[in-house]
């Protein structure tokens, strides 16, 4: 590999791990997404090393000699994609604190994006899951279905769910107020439903659960009385699915595509819907206008034959 002079310090561990902090508490992202975005940037490391290529002046070449490696992997372009967005915000990082001096990563094209249509549950799906779900008399049955209602209602990502506090809630106006990605904070809101399941869980099983523990505010805990982790959140949705002897595989994204799906089907203006879930771009938000227009073209295939063969009977 050619040798710059553009290089002003060495990347460190310890700027891997500050990285990583900055992802978590300046950007917001989810443990989740700073654990993948670690793990990225951790194996193009690596490669680096292997390669015995320099990490603070990588050039273009290299970029595509590893792409062409990821690819031969049969990765998905997903996946390739999710990649590319961590080292970019990798070496962003390091330029804004003076450790390289250039991004490679800004000017790479990405792989084509695959329009994939999110998960969701029919408005009999939905309906159907809360109401057997309301029917459980179990210890942690009362937090399980506030949780349920509350993801349905509001639209909420699993992490803004977790780290939901008292002080987010406004019970009168039935409003949350959310830091979402990137520190974006948004209004959204919840319905009577929601807002009983919140008020019986929250008057009674979770002052069991907290016990004598120092109160932190969040208001969705754990069996210790602690805050609740997103594999946490995950169990607890496909544990609530399997309860119910549902055959669907759920989990907790499902509810925030429900709740913009029902959004747009009932009408909803697409900007609206934007702002309430929290989403950067209007175009993000416009996939759930094509899963509305499936949802019609599965309608009328199911019926409009049914239609034709009852008009050739009579």
């Amino acid at each position: 590999m050619k040798t710059k002079n553009n290089r002003i310090s060495k990347i460190t561990d310890s700027d891997f791990s500050a990285f990583l902090l900055y992802l978590k508490e300046e950007r917001n992202y989810s443990d989740k997404t700073v654990l993948s975005y670690g793990e990225d940037v951790a194996s193009f490391l690596l490669y680096l090393e292997e390669e015995k290529l320099s990490k603070e002046t990588i050039d273009k070449s290299d970029i595509r000699n590893y792409l062409f490696l990821l690819r031969k992997e049969k990765l998905e372009n997903a996946s390739i994609r999710r990649k590319i967005a961590a080292l970019r915000h990798f070496y962003t990082y390091l330029q804004k604190k003076d450790i390289v001096t250039k991004n490679q990563f800004l000017t790479l094209s990405l792989p084509k994006k695959s329009k994939k249509l999110p998960e969701f549950f029919s408005h009999d799906e939905i309906n159907s899951f809360l109401n057997e779900n309301a029917k459980r008399t179990d210890f942690l049955s009362k937090r399980d279905q506030a949780i349920l209602e509350l993801l349905f209602a509001s639209g909420l990502r699993a992490s803004e769910l977790i780290n939901l506090k008292y002080s987010q809630v406004d019970m009168k106006a039935m409003a949350l107020r959310i830091q979402g990605k990137g520190k974006k904070e948004r209004i959204t809101h919840f319905n009577e439903v929601a807002k009983d399941a919140l008020l019986l869980y929250t008057s009674s099983l979770r002052i069991i659960l907290l016990g004598n523990k120092k109160d932190e505010g969040y208001i969705f805990l754990n069996k210790n009385g602690e805050k609740l982790t997103e594999r946490g959140l995950e169990y607890i949705v496909a544990d609530c699915a399997r309860k119910c002897s549902f055959s669907l595989h759920v989990h907790p994204h499902m509810f925030r595509h429900s709740f913009a799906t029902e959004l747009v089907n009932n009408g909803a203006d697409l900007r609206v819907v934007q702002e309430l879930l929290g989403h950067e771009s209007v175009s993000t938000t416009s996939i759930y206008t094509d899963v509305s227009l499936e949802d019609l073209k599965k309608t009328y295939q199911d019926c409009f034959p049914k239609l034709n063969t009852e008009e050739k009977e009579k």
